[in-house]
């Protein structure tokens, strides 16, 4: 793998006439070092792939209407040495002004060098992409031109034109893109055939729906391209190429300054396209959002678009997620298909053992005003599996939500993981595979949803205790699970295998049991699961499961686990777990189910893994489950100590002791008087909005999940303050002087009145106060003889007021 920039122009000239791709940069040369007489040789790696006749390779290329950008992308199957970048020809005037761009053509399959000069020529000369593509077609040089393929996009003179030969190899077509923004060409030849025309649909789709730089939106096209078997001669290799560039020529370039390929072929069970998406990515700092989703629920089915590998997860020797619709190349392990549609994400154990692979979500802005949860299908089958995690990030760092390691099985499980903790925040997601230590360990993912947990779907409810079942007559309430190994048979008198499973029933005439039999078909590692209806325990105190089990046989007998779901089974948790031989008679045991109490669907299932050998054959008889209480008619005691404190004019705050309840005590009504003015789960509460100088009578009342509700609590007798008195007293009034003499005089008035009271009086000599009295008189002196004098007098409250 090889990151390049391109900052030289060069002439360099690619023949080959066995060679299908072509990558022609005809600029004028400033490197005395290069000679534009000689030929550069390329170098077959591996010749089953090497570029033949039929075809080759899908790419896109582009032109940013906004930027004046011209780019271009591809992938292939071949593994020229080198890499594949001589694709994509970007094309200038040979000068550095701003607008030197002429457009952009990609050539592919069954190559002729007179036809790309001829295009080029035409370009330059001034022809639209369409007649530059019909000339093509009307003048090949070389015999003809059904096995060729172009896609022209033009600045000078605008638009987008494509071609693709009537005989090119397996699936070909070619699509155009020309809006307001961007006009683009996307050409695919030897695609499988299957899903060549959704391969190029979801190339257009992504450029249209991305967001970012051109750069950004070609390596999105190519991201949705990817897939087992893109090229089809990579399909038996577990990937779609062998090899990817991108590059974006920008005005005033002669070469591009933005280019990147990986070189050499990869090896198989690696993604080139992700191999590209890291050198890209490495040259971002920091690294930045791809996409931010804000709305959900959010779904990654892998339909038509894809999470990329992890920049943190780009050493040449880490492994990739692989897109696809077969079975993974190594037999016994992968899935043989997606768990819903037609595309999955899986690792390739076979090509490094112990490798790592992640793969990660874009930025999500999880909702904060609702619970969220994550779901999704994992695939675990293989007798060296390793290990799947699921990890989340908020910014701090990489935390594991969910981790599993071991062979699960061969058949898709789902998984349901809560969010809530992370409510209103941005996080990012990742799956995180290594590999086991050997081949068989391929781990595949698929069907991802993010958002407000799904309704639990239950076939039946079972809401009537005690419930029993011997499977006398039928299955009853309990069903196989379609996605595993083996089925549980009904059956009487001993099994067919000697010395394992019992000879008769526990209870009644017939039983349950899993026949192991079969080097292949029965062992080893064979699962087998049968799973209940859902019981009903929303109002039950007190649950129990019971059964018996007959486990006789090698010592190698493998495992069973009662496992539990309270979630319509995407999770189930294991509660009991037996492994080994356990002697030739039938045993008792008994499961406790408090934790459960309060659920609406809490569904069992036992499930079974053989072990190595055929005499391994379990049993099981005789299921109870009794669950006692019913509806919950016991109301909380009622609330103690209701106190109420700092009482202002219109708040008080009250509090209490808290009840207790025979389930729980869900919430407390406050009531003044007999209305309820508010409802709180703690145990206080802020009043608000209340009259001043009013007196009030406050209780509260306790409830529970039923509906129940206590006796009132003592009642918290409040008064609120007096509002503030802002009112003013009257004037003084008659106002008059006595007793003058040449150094004093007395003054008196008739009283104010004031709505609270007056409180003192202010007696003022012109504009200064010269004292205060509570009685409507006043003795002044110091005074001069002969001098004129004015008083006032001014009323006061205990307010302030005057």
């Amino acid at each position: 793998m090889k990151k390049l920039i391109k900052n030289s122009k060069v002439l360099v000239t690619f023949l080959f006439t066995s060679l299908v791709l072509f990558f022609l940069i005809y600029q004028v040369p400033v490197n005395p070092e290069v000679d534009q007489a000689d030929d550069v040789d390329l170098t077959i790696t591996d010749s089953d792939t090497s570029r033949d006749g039929e075809g080759d390779t899908f790419s896109i290329v582009a032109y940013d209407k906004t930027t004046g950008q011209v780019g271009g992308a591809g992938c292939s199957c071949v593994s020229i040495s080198g890499g594949i970048d001589f694709l994509s020809d970007l094309i200038t005037d040979g000068t550095t002004n701003s607008d030197n761009i002429v457009g952009a053509i990609h050539s592919q399959a069954s190559y002729q060098e007179p036809n790309q000069i001829n295009a080029r020529n035409r370009m330059l000369a001034g022809d639209s992409p369409s007649q530059i593509i019909n000339w093509l077609e009307n003048n090949d040089c070389c015999g003809g031109p059904g096995s060729r393929q172009y896609g022209v996009v033009g600045v000078d003179n605008p638009g987008a034109a494509g071609y693709t030969g009537s005989s090119n190899g397996n699936y070909a077509n070619d699509i155009q893109i020309d809006n307001a923004f961007y006009t683009v060409s996307i050409q695919g030849n030897i695609l499988d055939t299957s899903n060549g025309q959704d391969l190029l649909n979801d190339m257009r789709d992504a450029f249209n729906s991305s967001t970012g730089t051109l750069a950004d939106k070609l390596l999105s096209a190519m991201q949705a391209a990817k897939r087992v078997g893109g090229d089809n001669r990579c399909a038996s290799r577990g990937n779609s190429g062998r090899t990817a560039f991108v590059q974006v020529l920008s005005p005033g370039e002669t070469s591009p300054s933005l280019f990147f390929t990986t070189g050499n072929a990869v090896a198989d069970g690696i993604e080139p396209i992700d191999e590209l998406q890291c050198l890209y990515d490495s040259s971002i700092t920091p690294p930045t959002c791809r996409e931010t989703v804000t709305t959900f629920p959010y779904t990654m089915d892998f339909e038509d678009s894809v999470w990329v590998k992890d920049e943190n997860n780009c050493t040449g020797n880490d492994k990739s997620w692989i897109r696809s619709r077969f079975a993974t190349p190594s037999s016994n392990t992968g899935p043989t298909g997606a768990s819903q549609g037609l595309l999955y994400m899986f690792v390739e154990a076979s090509t490094t053992f112990n490798g790592r692979a992640i793969m990660t979500s874009p930025c999500l802005v999880l909702p904060g005003n609702e619970s969220v949860s994550l779901t999704f299908d994992y695939h675990m089958f293989g007798a060296d599996m390793g290990t799947l995690s699921a990890t989340i990030n908020n910014g701090s760092g990489w935390t594991t939500l969910w981790s599993l390691s071991g062979d699960q099985g061969n058949s898709w499980q789902s998984q349901e993981i809560d969010l809530s903790a992370y409510q209103g925040q941005t996080v990012r997601l990742r799956f995180d595979g290594t590999t086991g230590a050997n081949f068989a360990s391929d781990m595949a993912v698929d069907n991802i949803r993010i958002g407000a947990p799904a309704p639990v779907n239950c076939g039946s409810v079972v809401n009537t205790f005690p419930y029993a079942e011997s499977f006398e007559s039928s299955f009853g309430e309990w069903s196989q699970v379609t996605n595993d190994d083996l089925n549980w048979t009904r059956n009487s008198n001993g099994t067919p295998s000697n010395n394992t499973g019992p000879s008769s029933a526990f209870d009644g005439t017939v039983y349950i049991y899993v026949e192991a039999s079969g080097n292949g078909t029965g062992y080893p590692n064979k699962r087998a699961i049968i799973e209940s209806a859902c019981f009903d325990l929303t109002d039950k105190t007190s649950a129990n499961f019971s059964f018996n089990y007959h486990m006789f046989g090698s010592n190698d007998m493998g495992s069973i686990d009662l496992e539990v779901s309270t979630n319509g089974g995407l999770n189930w948790n294991s509660i009991w777990n037996l492994t080994g031989n356990q002697g030739n008679q039938w045993l008792a045991q008994s499961i406790d189910l408090a934790p459960y109490l309060g659920e609406s669907a809490v569904q069992l299932r036992f499930n079974r893994l053989t072990g190595g050998t055929w005499q391994a054959d379990i049993a099981l008889d005789n299921f109870n489950l009794n669950a006692v209480g019913g509806p919950d008619v016991t109301p909380p005691t009622a609330p103690g100590n209701l106190t109420a404190a700092n009482t202002t004019q219109t708040t008080t705050d009250l509090s209490w002791d808290p009840s207790t309840d025979n389930i729980g005590v869900t919430g407390y009504d406050i009531l003044e008087g007999t209305t309820v003015i508010g409802t709180v789960s703690g145990t206080t509460f802020n009043v608000t909005g209340l009259t001043p100088a009013t007196s009030y009578t406050f209780t509260v009342i306790a409830k529970d999940a039923a509906g129940n509700e206590s006796a009132p609590s003592n009642a918290a007798n409040v008064t609120t303050l007096d509002p503030p008195d802002t009112e003013a007293p009257t004037s003084p009034t008659n106002l008059s002087a006595s007793n003058i003499t040449m150094f004093s005089l007395d003054l008196s008035w008739t009283a104010s009145t004031d709505n609270v009271g007056v409180t003192g009086y202010d007696v003022y000599e012109g504009a200064s106060v010269i004292g205060s009295t509570a009685t409507t008189s006043f003795s002044v002196t110091g005074l001069s003889p002969a001098t004129l004098y004015t008083f006032t007098v001014v009323a006061k409250d205990a307010a302030g007021n005057e």
